[in-house]
């Protein structure tokens, strides 16, 4: 039992904590008056991004952290978007940095929860942002488990794009929302009712730093002889 208990404590010891470095990216800061800032930001994950936009100008080494009330939006350089957006959790209104994914006649936004859950936002005209709820779940009864799929959705888009029957039948096909999917219904539909000018594509696919923690023991605690 000892010799197990020595080789387990030097096993774990030769691992060590990965902490990923701090990754800035080239980009700027949108303040509330709609002047351009650009610097450099810390680039993270989907759901810190959300929350806040640590920035420093490019010939500073200090950093200021902005959060979603205090800036219009940030982007990086060739990358994602993030505007702010206030919308309700829970009854509560909240406001965040959403990924702006398309600007047009129809826009649609994105943000990801602490649980990884993915949350898009539809917004036209003067109508206000609202969610595109989609659930799919497991739901337990007696004869056993069923997938219950909801497309919540479906409703909104329908309503919101009323005023263009050639794509109605797009609507249903979407199934699970997720960043392809939407852009190509939204740049389908600006095409089809706007003709003044194009819309705008925001998302673009840019590689996010992984925070990598492995198991560690530098301390030999317990170890019998």
């Amino acid at each position: 039992m000892k010799k197990i208990l020595v080789f387990f404590t030097l096993f774990i010891s030769v691992f060590v904590k990965v902490e990923a470095k701090v990754d800035f990216k080239n980009g700027y800061i949108i303040t509330l008056n709609n002047d351009t800032i650009y610097g450099k930001i810390v680039n993270t994950n989907y759901y810190e991004h959300s929350l806040k936009c640590t920035f420093k100008e490019n010939d500073k080494d200090e950093t200021t952290t902005y959060f979603p009330n205090q800036l219009t939006g940030y982007r990086f350089i060739d990358g994602k978007f993030y505007i702010s957006k206030k919308v309700l959790v829970d009854s509560i209104p909240t406001t965040f940095f959403m990924e702006y994914l398309i600007n047009g006649k129809l826009n649609f936004y994105f943000r990801q929860d602490k649980g990884v859950i993915n949350h898009y936002y539809a917004e036209k005209d003067t109508s206000g942002i609202r969610e595109l709820i989609y659930i799919n779940e497991i739901v337990h009864i007696n004869d056993g488990d069923f997938n219950v799929e909801k497309k919540k959705y479906v409703g909104l888009l329908t309503v919101i794009t009323s005023d263009c029957q050639l794509l109605q039948n797009d609507i249903a096909k979407i199934n699970e929302p997720d960043h392809e999917k939407l852009i190509k219904f939204a740049k389908k539909y600006h095409d089809l009712t706007c003709s003044d000018n194009s819309c705008v594509i925001y998302e673009k696919k840019m590689p996010l730093k992984i925070k990598i923690e492995a198991l560690t023991s530098f301390d030999f605690i317990g170890i019998g002889v």
